[in-house]
């Protein structure tokens, strides 16, 4: 059966590094019509057999719009992934979920401190990560020592604040790919030298990786987990990791909105999405 999809996109991708062209090649040559469209774009959703969030890297910046969006599109067709998942995503306090759920994030509290110095006592580090609890790509994040403990909030957003886990300079952070409950490939992004940030947009490098068989259980036992938390099951599903002081793995994200998928990085990443689309759709 042949299918029309909309890859939804945002009218400026410059300086963003993008694999999913590899995946409309694939998708074209079997005779697949694919469209990529803004997500701001008025369009006529109900001529796509389904509409795939990708590359709305600006979403987080306009995020009432961009839902509102998103659930005009779920009512004319098929929006992957589902509505309720990207809601739930949308804002990074999902990770007090996830703890609840029993799986093993990296320490984190969701407002502002009255006393940053207690911070730095409890997790015993001599840095600590701050975020806005929505945004993407490193925006709005600073790392704070105890030197330069702040005499107030950050920004106007409420905050996401965690240990700096150093050994993200060094091993990097890992990305779990599962597409439709198979696990496909694994990377490791990897921040320039005298920088944090992973992503290749602020010079970070991407390396293929072959986890050890207990990460890729621990990767699958998160997926399983969070899969089984959704009202739906998802296409994509990223599980991002970074690696604690003692060894273990410990939740820095799950992407389940627009992910990079860094489908360059193993040559059966595209056929797995592919195959995984195929039957997900057949659902």
């Amino acid at each position: 059966m042949m299918h029309s999809l909309a890859f939804l996109s945002c009218e400026n991708l410059d300086g963003y590094v993008i694999d999913d062209q590899l995946a409309i090649n694939h998708l074209e040559e079997k005779g697949w019509k694919i469209d990529v469209v803004p997500w701001n774009k008025t369009t006529d959703w109900s001529k796509y057999t389904g509409v795939i969030i990708r590359t709305t890297w600006d979403y987080t910046q306009k995020l009432p719009e961009f839902l509102a969006r998103l659930e005009d599109i779920k009512n004319q067709t098929r929006l992957i992934n589902h509505w309720q998942t990207v809601h739930w995503n949308s804002k990074k306090n999902y990770l007090q979920d996830l703890s609840n759920l029993g799986l093993k994030i990296i320490p984190t509290i969701f407002e502002w401190p009255s006393h940053w110095p207690a911070l730095f006592q409890l997790w015993g580090t001599q840095k600590i990560m701050v975020k806005p609890q929505i945004g993407a790509n490193s925006n709005g994040t600073h790392v704070i020592t105890r030197d330069n403990i702040p005499s107030g909030p950050l920004f106007s957003e409420e905050p996401l604040i965690q240990p700096f886990r150093e050994n993200i300079l060094s091993e990097g952070e890992w990305s779990f790919h599962f597409f439709y409950g198979e696990f496909s490939h694994a990377i490791r992004k990897v921040p320039k030298q005298s920088d944090y940030r992973v992503q290749e947009e602020h010079g970070g490098t991407i390396l293929p990786a072959k986890p050890s068989f207990i990460d890729l259980n621990l990767a699958r036992t998160i997926y399983d987990t969070v899969e089984a938390h959704l009202a739906e099951p998802t296409l994509f599903h990223r599980v991002d990791l970074v690696r604690n002081p003692w060894g273990h793995l410990e939740i820095m994200e799950i992407e389940l909105i627009e992910p990079s998928l860094y489908f360059r990085t193993d040559p059966n990443s595209v056929t797995n999405f592919v195959t995984a689309l195929e039957k997900f759709l057949s659902i």
